[in-house]
């Protein structure tokens, strides 16, 4: 469920339509595939672990933290979940201090997933597209790394409510591609980002976030947001993307020594 959609330049896509050779996408989710997100959760898992450590007090309580794993949902339900694996994937990973109501954290999200026929066909769903949207594919890229504020929490029972506010530095990349038209369109921007989400818990261990607003400034981009790609007309915005997603996961408590050399304490078991 995204705003903006981009074309991927496919190696060989031009020659191949002028051949009579059908089109397909494995060209492109190859140069994103699960190696190169790998790179970056080992460069964002380095990042979480060192503000939260530098952030920690002598207090053995405020050194908790709570390891984050999950999925977003909605980009893979477009496609109703088929062909998952490492070239229609989305991963969700962050750490967070735990002990109390007001707490902060990091966040790294990677998802590239493949764009079904149906959701580009949508107009509840894509926006910016018009003209005939029969028979469109593509893909869509992100990678977003967020630092988290968590103000309040609102309990209810075992139920915890948190909403979540975020700003973040990124890059997405959408691909959509015409079988009508022999040139792919290709935009890719890197951005800055602010996020909000809200954070139900229904049980210690597992979350669900939705609403997932990210609205981002695309401050370098490869090219006009907007195409004419023969009877298909993209025409979006060039400074903004909007996204809307839904995360689900789940949460496991980590030791986390920043206290003092032997002490220890437990967290809140807040989520």
């Amino acid at each position: 469920m995204n705003g903006t959609y981009r074309l991927v330049r496919c190696v060989g896509a031009v020659s191949a339509a002028r051949a009579g050779t059908p089109m397909v996408g494995s060209d492109v989710r190859r140069t994103y595939g699960l190696g190169g997100y790998l790179r970056w959760f080992l460069f964002c898992g380095a990042v979480l672990v060192g503000p939260l450590r530098a952030d920690a007090s002598d207090d053995p309580i405020r050194g908790a933290a709570l390891l984050d794993i999950g999925i977003e949902v909605s980009e893979l339900a477009q496609n109703r979940f088929r062909d998952i694996g490492a070239e229609n994937y989305t991963l969700i990973a962050g750490m967070r201090r735990t002990a109390l109501p007001r707490t902060s954290g990091l966040r790294c999200m990677v998802m590239n997933v493949q764009l079904s026929s149906e959701h580009l066909a949508d107009a509840r769903t894509t926006i910016g597209l018009s003209g005939n949207t029969d028979g469109l594919h593509g893909s869509l890229s992100v990678v977003r790394l967020y630092h988290d504020w968590y103000p309040v929490v609102w309990s209810a029972g075992p139920l915890q409510v948190r909403p979540v506010f975020s700003v973040g530095i990124g890059w997405h990349r959408t691909v959509i591609r015409n079988p009508r038209h022999p040139d792919p369109y290709d935009f890719s921007a890197g951005v800055l980002s602010v996020a909000a989400r809200m954070r139900i818990a229904p049980h210690t261990v597992v979350w669900v976030e939705f609403p997932f607003l990210d609205v981002s400034l695309n401050v370098w981009r490869n090219r006009s947001a907007s195409m004419d790609a023969g009877d298909l007309t993209i025409a979006r915005p060039d400074a903004l993307t909007a996204f809307g997603w839904v995360g689900f996961g789940f949460s496991f408590s980590v030791p986390f020594s920043c206290g003092r050399a032997g002490a220890g304490g437990p967290s809140d078991g807040s989520r």
